[in-house]
């Protein structure tokens, strides 16, 4: 069932955003429905039932020797556009029968897109195994971009995939960190702010319940449930990405003075204005409430701003970079 934006997730600290648990079982496949579009036309990704679940899959095994973005095996992902997340969480859970390469796919557009991918398996040093980035090691966990034919590795860790398990695989953003998780290994790094899990989805290489020959195996890579939430740090109803004080419960998002930081979190409201400007308001002598006749010197910063000699104020600017491609890896 495909639910977008409900109020509260069942999770404190997080708002549902998105969910798919509606995999068609016919025997049809799932790109062209509700938004999915694959990237290899020749291996169809499928929906199966297991008990009260409804998983997908990747059909077929293919290998090639082409390249990312040609259309070739390589660009077997499945997409979906969900909706748009700054702050928050992408989660699905993952069976693999197959040994060779699998993941998930994360900010998907035209032109670039970033990759979760665990290649071979945990332990097994002895079987053939296929992994479509080169330079990575038998068993590995690696976080991926992929802009237009071009694959490079950010981060990884020796660390294959757990075989014939459901494991759960995240994607986590907040405030320009994402963690990449698999069962209990992480990979982090550094994105720009704005950076969005919109275009998220699967990832499969050389997995398929049928194998080149035609004669099926059964072996194959399944995933269930992909779901979106937002973060809600305060859990007040408003999610990270639009709360004017992400840190204090206000789900009204009162803001007085308009400066789009909300009055729950805004220093200068909660200062009194007392209305002392440093000269006698009831009097146009040029007195001072502190002496007669005198008036505080004024400080020239050079931008046009006079400020008491007795309290200069100062504004810090803050600015805040762009992508920053690598990763630093913590073991779970």
């Amino acid at each position: 069932m495909l639910s977008i934006l409900v109020l509260k997730s069942a999770l404190a600290g997080t708002i549902d955003a998105w969910s798919y648990d509606d995999f068609p079982t016919d025997g049809d496949g799932i790109a062209g429905t509700d938004g999915w579009d694959n990237g290899y036309d020749e291996d169809e990704w499928l929906g199966a039932e297991s008990g009260r679940d409804v998983w997908a899959y990747s059909a077929t095994d293919h290998t090639s020797g082409g390249n990312f973005g040609d259309g070739s095996a390589l660009d077997n992902w499945l997409v979906n556009p969900a909706v748009a997340v700054s702050q928050g969480e992408y989660t699905v859970t993952s069976y693999a029968d197959d040994n060779d390469a699998f993941g998930v796919v994360f900010g998907w557009s035209e032109d670039v897109y970033w990759l979760l991918l665990v290649c071979g398996e945990e332990g097994n040093e002895t079987s053939i195994q296929s992994c479509p980035v080169s330079g990575l090691s038998l068993q590995a966990m690696a976080l991926v971009e992929v802009r237009g034919r071009n694959a490079t590795v950010l981060d990884e860790v020796e660390r294959g995939c757990d075989p014939s398990t459901e494991v759960e695989i995240s994607i986590a953003m907040d405030d320009g960190q994402l963690v990449a998780t698999y069962g209990n290994t992480e990979l982090t790094m550094e994105v720009d702010r704005d950076f969005q899990l919109d275009g998220i989805g699967f990832y499969a290489y050389n997995e398929g319940a049928i194998d080149e020959d035609g004669q099926e195996d059964g072996d194959t890579i399944y995933f269930r449930e992909p779901t979106l939430v937002l973060n809600d740090e305060d859990d007040d109803g408003v999610a990270d990405d639009d709360d004017n004080c992400e840190e204090d419960d206000n789900p009204g998002q009162e803001d007085a003075d308009h400066d789009g930081i909300g009055t729950a979190c805004d220093i200068a409201e909660e200062e009194p204005d007392t209305g002392d400007s440093g000269t006698d308001s009831g009097t146009d002598s040029g007195d001072t409430a502190g002496g007669a006749g005198e008036r505080p010197v004024k400080i020239s910063t050079g931008d046009g701003c006079g400020c008491d000699s007795g309290g200069a104020a100062g504004v810090l600017a803050v600015v805040v970079g762009s992508l920053a491609v690598g990763g630093r890896r913590r073991r779970g």
